[in-house]
């Protein structure tokens, strides 16, 4: 698998390479400056998390937007980063930031590849929150972000109830 980690300029260089669109690069600037917050906090708790991973991977987490803005852009972003060998942390990221992650049934049934693309690792989680809470550049609530949801969804879908844990996992974390 990948083995480059680009530095922050080069993660916005493949952005630009890649054709992402400008509202989508701040909103991943966005997403990062928060998510390194985030990072910087459960680090002072004392759990172990990579700062500059969660930079860097949420600098890329939606480089998929540059071929679609649907449900497929995690596994579309992970196909790009596989396609620049970067390192397999960021691939990971890409693909499983989307919703509070998606259980395989899920993914087969949405027409996406039959497998997990839940968020793992404590950099995975808060980046993933930390897309969840971006609109653009602003940093929005959690209720708003559930109601988002709620309105696409309905309110005991599957993935409603999926976002609301990861969100009571997120405020243990942080």
């Amino acid at each position: 698998m990948g083995k480059w980690f680009p530095s922050e300029s080069e993660a916005v260089k493949l952005l630009e390479d890649e054709n992402v669109p400008d509202s989508v690069v701040v909103h991943t600037k966005a997403v990062a400056t928060f998510a390194v917050e985030l990072a910087e906090k459960v680090k002072a708790k004392g759990h172990i998390v990579d700062i500059e991973l969660v930079k860097i991977g949420a600098l890329l987490h939606d480089i998929g937007r540059s071929v679609t803005h649907g449900i497929a852009h995690g596994v579309e972003g992970r196909k790009i980063l596989e396609r620049h060998n970067v390192d397999v942390r960021l691939c990971r990221i890409a693909c499983n930031h989307v919703l509070a992650g998606i259980d395989a049934v899920e993914a087969g049934k949405l027409g996406l590849p039959a497998e997990d693309m839940v968020p793992e690792t404590v950099e995975e989680k808060l980046i993933c929150y930390a897309d969840k809470l971006a609109f653009g550049s602003r940093i929005g609530e959690e209720e708003e972000v559930l109601e988002r949801f709620e309105t696409s969804f309905g309110k005991n879908h599957p993935l409603v109830v999926r976002m609301r844990k990861f969100f009571e996992g997120i405020k243990e974390l942080v």
